[in-house]
């Protein structure tokens, strides 16, 4: 039903009481929507990818260890768990635990993909540093777990026999 208010037809609105208008209702809309993006905006950020690093890009082991910040001594506080053989190169089950405090970084390498570094896992303040993912090998290899702490680079490895391979096979 319209109905004339001052003059001018105003399709939006029924009677109130009185004979006043109720609010608008894109006004309301556009409130709500306003109030959502507060709250949106304002939310703590979520686990995500850290984004491309020039490290992804290099092709070469050893241009990885120094880009990381050069030879990692090995360390039994730091543990990568993968199985002696696997079926199947694109799925590669990893496990990675550290002991030593103050753990920023874990990184996962394998020495023979045309990349080594596989991923790259930046952990909060006071975060356990434990993981388990798959990634993809290519052949049969030693993979590496480096973990940044302080100001030092440890490092472990394990080898994986690979059955049918996982990057372009």
């Amino acid at each position: 039903m319209m109905i004339r208010r001052g003059g001018t037809l105003s399709g939006w609105c029924a009677p109130g009481p009185e004979g006043y208008p109720p609010p608008l209702r894109r006004r309301a809309l556009l409130q709500w929507t306003a109030a959502l993006l507060v709250c949106a905006a304002g939310s703590p950020p979520r686990a995500r990818a850290a984004g491309t690093s020039a490290e992804f890009d290099l092709v070469s082991f050893a241009e990885v260890l120094a880009a990381l910040g050069g030879q990692p001594v090995e360390e039994a506080a730091l543990q990568i768990r993968v199985p002696d053989a696997v079926e199947d190169g694109g799925f590669v089950p990893v496990e990675v635990s550290c002991d030593l405090p103050d753990t920023r970084s874990i990184y996962l390498l394998a020495e023979s993909n045309p990349y080594p570094l596989v991923a790259r896992y930046d952990l909060p303040e006071g975060t356990q540093p434990f993981l388990a993912t798959r990634i993809r090998v290519q052949a049969s290899c030693r993979l590496y777990a480096v973990a940044r702490t302080g100001d030092q680079l440890v490092w472990d490895s394990a080898y994986t026999r690979i059955t049918r391979g996982g990057c372009g096979d």
